[in-house]
């Protein structure tokens, strides 16, 4: 398969969340080098380094450094890409990150390594086209946003077995809140399920959804 160079950025989902927080986009843009004639697009394509660099600019803004955590409950079906939906989609949540990523690369430089095994279901974060370091803030984001996508897709309070972080998190007690396990420090950001919870069923399953996003996604 193909890796895109360009990331499709969800500059509409960035800016209503923006708004949300009362981030002043046009300082963010000044501040990352990003055009805002590129920004006005619905869809915004980004290389590796200028959406890293758009994420911690708008970080530098952001008050509270656990902002992630206040994020994510900003997420709506507004901020949805089609990977996502394409995930919410699947039966369960093993389908969901297998799905995620082979597809999440179209819309990040980031990539999903996905181990399964009897017992466990391992997803691992890691990075593309790029030597940059991942924005802490970034990695936080996206392992809350992937416990949040398996409580979506089964309506449970489903709690990781175990979380691990190449960074410190600030407020980690405010994490551990939200995971239900205490983040640990090591060389990997990886999230640790229980198979018996990564193959409940989701409630959001839709073939008609599928068949209507792979399509997209693999053009």
């Amino acid at each position: 398969m193909k890796h895109a160079k360009k990331f499709k950025f969800n500059s509409k989902a960035w800016k209503i969340i923006s708004k949300e927080f009362g981030l002043n986009i046009d300082h963010i843009l000044k501040k990352a080098q990003i055009s805002k004639e590129l920004m006005l697009q619905e869809e915004a394509s980004l290389t590796a380094e200028e959406y890293f660099r758009l994420w911690t600019c708008s970080e530098s803004f952001m008050e509270d450094k656990a902002f992630p955590l206040l994020l994510i409950n900003k997420i709506t079906a507004d901020t949805f890409s089609p990977p996502v939906f394409a995930a919410l989609s699947s039966p369960n949540m093993t389908i969901a990150m297998q799905r995620l990523a082979k597809y999440k690369k179209l819309v990040g430089p980031m990539r999903l390594d996905i181990e399964s095994s009897d017992k466990f279901l391992n997803i691992k974060l890691g990075c593309l086209y790029t030597e940059q370091p991942i924005p802490s803030s970034l990695i936080a984001y996206e392992l809350l946003y992937l416990v949040n996508l398996i409580r979506l897709g089964t309506r449970e309070n489903i709690k990781p077995l175990k979380i691990n972080t190449t960074i410190q998190l600030p407020s980690i007690n405010k994490y551990e809140n939200f995971f239900g396990v205490m983040p640990g420090k090591g060389n990997l950001n990886q999230i640790t399920l229980l198979k018996k919870d990564a193959l409940k069923p989701f409630l959001t399953e839709s073939k008609r959804m599928w068949d209507f996003f792979e399509p997209v996604l693999a053009k």
